[in-house]
């Protein structure tokens, strides 16, 4: 939808800073011209526009490896995705550039996340160790 397309935009624009982005073409602009195959924010650019999107503090963890993303996955089991909770973003390796979804919940052994365009879909826990290489998360929230 028109909407989900405007809000990408306005948080690719937020979240990088001096670069401009051309949703249309899928490329970006700075002082220096066009730079082609616009990778999305990078883990620091999403962490800025998740503190100003939700108003805590995001924490971002790179996961280098896998058994660094078996226990972030273990950390998220519990982690509740509804009432005053803030969303999770996982970022999923694809190859030239990551693609960031938001965490839903864990189940019969497959994690299940929403992708920009509000689709939940879901991966085997094996996948998730195979191809998520950051999570940023809120920080716990005062009251």
């Amino acid at each position: 939808p028109t909407s989900q397309a405007i809000f990408q935009n306005a948080a690719m624009e937020y979240g990088n800073g001096a670069d401009k982005y051309d949703a249309k073409k899928g490329v970006s602009h700075d002082d220096k011209g066009v730079k082609d195959d616009y990778p999305g924010l990078l883990p620091y650019q999403q962490t800025v526009m998740l503190r100003q999107l939700f108003g805590v503090r995001y924490e971002t963890k790179s996961l280098a490896t896998e058994s660094s993303r078996a226990k972030a996955l273990i950390d998220l089991r519990d982690y509740a995705t509804v009432g005053k909770n803030r969303p999770v973003l996982l970022e999923i390796d694809q190859g030239n550039f990551n693609h960031a979804v938001t965490y839903e919940m864990q189940k019969n052994d497959r994690v299940y996340f929403r992708d920009p365009y509000g689709q939940i879909r879901s991966m085997p826990s094996d996948a998730f160790i195979k191809h998520v290489v950051a999570v940023h998360k809120p920080q716990e929230m005062v009251g």
